[in-house]
Order: C-alpha cells, then sequence, then structure tokens
C-alpha cells in the first residue's frame, strides 16, 4: 500500500467496495489469514495509510484486530467482548479498549480520525450487545424448552393436570 492521507478512517457496508478498504480485506486475507474478510461489514483504519498501520474489520459475528507491523491477527467473537471503551492517551489520539471475558483488554491502536473512532466504537458497541442478546435469547429458550419438558414428565407421572400442563406451558411460551 502506499503511504497518504485520506479524510475518511471508517467504512461500512457498501463502502467497503472502495479502494482502501477492498486492499484493506485483501492483505487481511492474503497476509493474516483472516478468512471472514469476505463478511466484513465495517473496517477502521489509520488516517495515513501507509503499510504497517493497524486497522480493524468488524463482521456480523466477530472483531479481527490486524497489527501489520507484527503481521498478526486476533479474532475475538462478538459474543465473548463484555464491554468497550475509548481511551485517549494523547490530546489527539482516541483508541477502543474492548474487554474480553471480563478479564483481558485489548487496546485497537488505530490511529484514525477521533470522529471515525467513534463511529466504529458505536458500530462495535451495537453489534456487541446484538450478540449478547442472541446468546441470552438462546438461553432463555433453551430454559424455557427444558421447563416445558419437566412440565410434561409432571404430567406422564400423574403429577399435574391436563389443564395445569397446558396453563405452564402458555405461560412459558408467552414470556
Amino acid at each position: 500500500m502506499v503511504s497518504r492521507d485520506i479524510k475518511k478512517s471508517f467504512f461500512q457496508f457498501k463502502e467497503l467496495h472502495e479502494e482502501i478498504p477492498r486492499l484493506l480485506l485483501e492483505t487481511a486475507a492474503s497476509e493474516s489469514g483472516f478468512s471472514s474478510a469476505n463478511e466484513a461489514e465495517a473496517i477502521l483504519c489509520s488516517s495515513t495509510m501507509a503499510k504497517g498501520n493497524n486497522y480493524a474489520i468488524c463482521t456480523d459475528s466477530v472483531l479481527a484486530y490486524i497489527t501489520t507491523g507484527f503481521h498478526t491477527l486476533n479474532v475475538i467473537p462478538l459474543s465473548c467482548i463484555t464491554g468497550a471503551t475509548l481511551l485517549s492517551p494523547k490530546i489527539h489520539q482516541l483508541f477502543i479498549c474492548v474487554t474480553v471475558g471480563g478479564a483481558q483488554n485489548i487496546t485497537l491502536e488505530i490511529y484514525a480520525e477521533k470522529a471515525d473512532t467513534i463511529a466504529f466504537f458505536d458500530f462495535l458497541r451495537e453489534k456487541t450487545e446484538k450478540a449478547q442478546c442472541a446468546i441470552y435469547s438462546a438461553h432463555m429458550a433453551h430454559s424455557s424448552a427444558d421447563e416445558i419438558k419437566k412440565f410434561k414428565d409432571l404430567l406422564v407421572m400423574g403429577a399435574i393436570t391436563e389443564d395445569e400442563y397446558t396453563a405452564k406451558k402458555k405461560q412459558l411460551l408467552e414470556s
């Protein structure tokens, strides 16, 4: 990639077909081995596009943080991100720090425009919240199904009546 200043460092959806995000996705796939690059929904990159700058890619299910200087790839499932904050180590810098599993903090050191960092941060938080809600919903659905099965077993054993079973099943399915 050629060094150049760009005005934009946050790209999403249709903008991912533009030259800079397309090059970053190709690099992520070829140099870092990021196999989900074609599923990207958003990218945050440096506002000075020089080879060696870090960038992040968000898909529907993962956050990939590529540190190009060391050719490392950190892929974090969105469902494992338990928090995100904005850090300002210097007056003109703004980084995103994600908390994984409540214990490990990973700082995305990407020298992007502040407004673009905030836009990516908001995008990431929305995606993370959706992933957490999906896990909660799946857990609740599983719990409701387990409860219905327990009441069915009680019905078969004769411990409750058909009316009691039907009422409890309806209550669990509506909650």
